[in-house]
């Protein structure tokens, strides 16, 4: 199971369902190293930029759940830097259980079923922006019965 979890996981550094996170307010002054955040400000983190930076995953282009496992693929292992439910105090409370969900999901779809692309189709991992949320560009691809 450790590679199902670092595919899971490897999804949600790809494409984080809410790139942006969600919007905070300042409540007092903030000095983030040379620049003052004002009282009042909204601030967002930008995870889509953190989750692509390639000084933090090498190759974030690159789907590779193998990035969350270790040297030898038998155990799960967490980068600090990967953080699709945001962090800190705000963090989503929620993200238990959507990763919960979201694993017995995966799970139990590549139990009952095998995917392929059509021949000489090609998959695209381009995508376009929905207000707060990625929008993934439309693809063709077969699901047959196990």
């Amino acid at each position: 199971m450790p590679y199902t979890l670092a595919f899971t996981t490897e999804v949600l550094r790809f494409r984080p369902v809410l790139p942006l996170g969600v919007p905070h307010v300042t409540t007092e002054d903030v000095m983030v190293r040379d620049y003052v955040i004002p009282r009042e400000s909204t601030i967002m983190m930008n995870i889509l930029a953190i989750h692509s930076d390639p000084k933090i995953w090498g190759d974030p282009e690159v789907f590779r759940p193998e990035r969350f496992l270790n040297a030898d693929g038998t155990e799960f292992v967490k980068n600090k830097a990967y953080m699709p439910f945001g962090a800190g105090r705000r963090v989503c409370v929620g993200e238990q259980l959507a990763r919960m969900e979201f694993f017995i999901f995966v799970v139990t779809l590549v139990k009952h079923l095998s995917f392929c692309m059509p021949d000489g189709i090609k998959p695209n991992y381009d995508y376009g922006h929905r207000v707060t949320t990625l929008l993934p560009k439309p693809y063709e691809i077969i699901a047959k019965p196990r």
